[in-house]
């Protein structure tokens, strides 16, 4: 009984054919960053719309970069910036692009996988955690 509550919470397991790459160390004319941006928006984009999830917050994203050669940690945040924030933006629509990711009912888990064939694997399970905020604010 427990391995089918596990299943109902994961909502999203995906393979999608996402070049991620850390921005932070590459030399390229900001077009080309643009133009894989757009890529990747667009083909989340494609298949959010195609098969409308409906998931309920709390909940865990996890992404996976699936590629020959391996980031540090730092880069591969880096790599998954614009995909974080475009998954972020399906989750709590309304808001103004790119803000959604930091809201505590979403929970980021960044991970890897050695793969001949690049791409990026997003899950997505509903929890009923907040994530704690480690970030600093005004007193």
């Amino acid at each position: 009984m427990s391995g089918h509550l596990k299943s109902r919470s994961l909502k999203i397991d995906w393979f999608l054919p996402i070049t991620t790459k850390s921005e932070d160390n590459l030399r390229e004319h900001w077009a080309t960053k643009n133009r894989r941006s757009r890529i990747q928006r667009g083909i989340i984009s494609l298949k959010w719309n195609s098969s409308a999830p409906e998931i309920n917050l709390p909940c865990e994203v996890t992404l996976i970069r699936c590629a020959n050669k391996e980031l540090d940690e730092d880069n591969l945040a880096i790599a998954f910036k614009g995909i974080r924030d475009h998954v972020a933006d399906f989750l709590i629509p309304g808001l103004n692009k790119g803000q959604a990711d930091g809201d505590p009912r979403i929970t980021w888990v960044y991970g890897q996988e050695f793969s001949k064939i690049r791409g990026v694997r997003i899950r997505i399970k509903e929890t009923n955690k907040l994530r704690k905020s480690n970030s600093v604010g005004f007193n």
